[in-house]
């Protein structure tokens, strides 16, 4: 006669396996809230260099400008000396 076997449920929540993949689950939760965070940082650094650009170029016009100045008036004292 054969035997009818009734098993209790195994609480899957309890399993090794569930709770180690629940764990990593919680990792890469983490991992990518900081990727997120990372990312718009990164977005908003190259948002602000883009915005430095222009300010960038127009201050290498206005420094090579005195410069030519500076080196304009040194020469004409020196000719004035020599004159």
């Amino acid at each position: 006669m054969p035997y009818l076997t009734i098993q209790k449920e195994a609480d899957i929540s309890e399993s090794p396996e569930y709770l180690r993949i629940k764990q990593e689950n919680q990792i890469l939760q983490t991992e990518t809230a900081r990727h997120v965070i990372e990312r718009s940082e990164l977005q908003e650094l190259r948002a602000e260099i883009e915005k430095m650009k222009p300010i960038d170029s127009e201050l290498e016009r206005l420094l090579k400008k005195k410069m030519e100045e500076m080196v304009e008036t040194r020469l004409n004292e020196l000719l004035a000396k020599i004159t």
